[in-house]
């Protein structure tokens, strides 16, 4: 948000990601552009896309927090640090 970036564009997601590797050399780049290139990644996301419908998920983003002992907590939208870390929180306990 600070820099008004559109990462719905492949091109920003990418120029983002070599950018977050010339810092972290460790991120390995290649790996990365080919799981949200290929298959494996196409998949993953499909997954993701049945797993919100499951939820019912209709607003994007959606930050689903969940243990197996406790009821799910989900964020939607903006969300400040503070209702972010109240809502991980909410888990810990």
């Amino acid at each position: 948000m600070r820099e008004g970036k559109n990462i719905a564009k492949i091109g920003v997601v990418l120029d983002t990601a070599r950018l977050f590797h010339e810092r972290f050399s460790q991120f390995d780049l290649l790996r990365f552009t080919d799981d949200l290139m290929g298959e494996a990644g196409n998949e993953a996301f499909r997954k993701d896309l049945l797993e919100a419908k499951y939820l019912g998920i209709k607003l994007f983003p959606t930050l689903v927090i969940k243990r197996s002992d406790r009821p799910a907590v989900m964020l939607t939208g903006y969300q400040t640090y503070e209702s972010l870390k109240s809502g991980i929180a909410m888990r810990q306990d």
